[in-house]
């Protein structure tokens, strides 16, 4: 269960962090990672 939940918060992260990247594409070099 534990693994389970952690692994999928692993998953929402990647998400989280896959938007975020996609979304700063949009916008000046500055705010990029």
């Amino acid at each position: 269960m534990c693994c389970q939940t952690h692994e999928q918060l692993l998953k929402t992260q990647n998400k989280l962090l896959y938007e975020y990247l996609r979304l700063t594409k949009k916008k000046p070099d500055k705010y990029t990672i």
